[in-house]
């Protein structure tokens, strides 16, 4: 895990079978921010928007993290979920 600009953070998944396999984690992660958070007597509901970017071999790291940005701008339109793909060309 590595922290970006401002709240964003990028997580690497390397080894994975199926797709379907980071959208599990993506939910388990949206998971632990379903509870409010206390700080100073005062209640925070933080909701999550998760970008997947699915790299192709070719790909550097400016483009996955550039897809998975755009991923997550595609995540914050949809309200039910709350992870988004974008799928490498190369």
């Amino acid at each position: 895990m590595a922290k970006l600009d401002g709240p964003e953070f990028a997580i690497l998944v390397n080894d994975y079978l199926h797709e379907s396999d980071l959208a599990s984690q993506a939910n388990l992660i949206s998971y632990y921010f379903t509870k409010p958070i206390e700080i100073n007597s005062e209640y925070f509901l933080i909701s999550p928007q998760i970008g997947i970017s699915v790299a192709g071999p070719d790909d550097s790291a400016d483009i996955i993290l550039r897809n998975a940005s755009v991923a997550m701008l595609h995540a914050s339109e949809d309200e039910e979920t709350a992870y988004a793909y974008l799928r490498s060309n190369s």
